[in-house]
């Protein structure tokens, strides 16, 4: 694993929004009263429905941007969509941002060139060029390590072993190939764009999510076959020629050549046979590794973003508030919120988190639901105002 690119600690909380609610209530269900409790529900509430309408209205945006390069209906967008689509570089940037949203990290180049010179431990070794790509983008989310049992040399192939590889839990890839000859409305090319959306990627199982990936033998397979296959075609070919030189019926003589090609055909055969197999365990690991596709892969990630942004504010606004009603006199400033976020979900949620308490604490800033005060501190608003501000903000989105 120290080879691969990881972070001592991830930004996103893998935890449904429900679960927070419950633990947080669990937890200072004894130092808030009845009606404290009725309001931080009415609270959760409503701050779900303020990042569901504000994810509706970015999805709305980022899909009008996206639809033109859309393989499934990019002809019929071109031909009827008024104006001009919008440039690719701008659908780059607007799908960054989500991303960032959603805690996902890019894959820098030297990553990227590191896990395609890895080979697959699952017997699929592939090849693929880059350099093809008009655009390229990869963003994962959570490094882990994965165990399955295979044979390998070490045991002579006799027994298994335990083989534990790294992988990204979940992983964004955004390809594009110049194709002239998709036309828009303003008489230029356009090519589409293919997004795909994964889970558990191996590391060295990269390559293989690209199109028009090239599968490789691998050179141990090679020798094998040539082992194994090389003697009995040799032997095969000494006596299909000594039959051969010693035919005079003309029968014989092509039962002769057609026993040779026999022996030919069935090491070629094997070749086949290997590359086949290849394949087929290609395309059963991407059955199950793929989450979504292009528009759907899009509406998967404003979800995830979603979660996180609302995760990062409830946990931010309910500690700053539980602080204050525990010890108003006190203030709290960030390094010791963030500390307290992270106990948190540490003792109580089991989840070892690198709480981004600046990010939470930016969005209850915009919102107006946290003041902060150089002198003061950092202050959250009641749960009573903080209820009616939301109430506000959420209309200000609808239609």
């Amino acid at each position: 694993m120290s080879n691969y690119p990881q972070e001592p600690l991830e930004h996103c909380i893998p935890t449904s929004v429900e679960v927070l609610i419950e633990a947080l209530e669990q937890a200072f269900q004894n130092r808030l009263s009845p009606q404290q409790q009725a309001e931080f529900r009415i609270f959760c509430q409503r701050l779900q429905w303020y990042y569901r309408a504000n994810q509706t209205s970015e999805l709305e945006t980022v899909r009008s941007i996206y639809l033109p390069y859309a393989p499934e209906s990019l002809q019929h967008q071109l031909d009827s969509a008024p104006g001009q689509p919008e440039p690719a570089g701008k659908l780059d940037d607007a799908l960054s941002g989500i991303l960032r949203k959603a805690n996902f990290i890019e894959l820098s180049e030297h990553d990227l060139n590191q896990a395609l010179t890895k080979t697959s431990p699952h017997g699929v070794e592939v090849s693929i060029d880059i350099d093809q790509y008009e655009t390229l983008m990869i963003w994962y989310r959570g490094l882990d390590t994965s165990s399955h049992s295979q044979r390998t040399l070490r045991s002579l192939y006799i027994k298994k072993t335990q083989i534990t590889v790294p992988i990204y839990r979940k992983l964004f890839l955004l390809v594009q190939k110049p194709q002239p000859d998709s036309v828009g409305t303003a008489g230029k090319a356009l090519a589409p764009v293919h997004i795909k959306l994964f889970r558990d990627i191996p590391l060295s199982d990269l390559e293989m999510l690209f199109p028009d990936t090239r599968v490789k033998i691998r050179l141990f397979d090679k020798l094998k076959l040539s082992v194994t296959g090389g003697g009995g075609t040799v032997a095969g070919a000494a006596t299909g020629l000594g039959k051969l030189s010693a035919a005079v019926d003309p029968v014989a003589i092509v039962m002769a050549i057609g026993g040779f090609a026999a022996i030919v055909w069935r090491q070629v055969s094997k070749i086949f046979s290997q590359r086949t197999k290849y394949l087929m365990n290609l395309s059963r690991r991407l059955y199950f590794y793929n989450l979504d596709n292009n528009l759907g892969a899009i509406t998967h990630l404003a979800d995830m973003a979603r979660g996180e942004e609302l995760k990062e504010a409830l946990l931010a606004y309910s500690f700053l508030l539980f602080h204050q009603l525990e010890d108003a006199e006190t203030p709290v400033d960030r390094k010791a919120l963030d500390e307290r976020i992270e106990k948190f979900l540490s003792s109580e949620l089991g989840l070892q988190v690198d709480f981004d308490v600046d990010d939470g604490l930016n969005k209850l800033l915009h919102l107006t639901l946290v003041e902060d005060n150089t002198d003061k501190g950092l202050a959250a608003c009641p749960l009573h105002e903080a209820n009616f501000l939301l109430s506000e903000a959420w209309q200000a989105l609808l239609p």
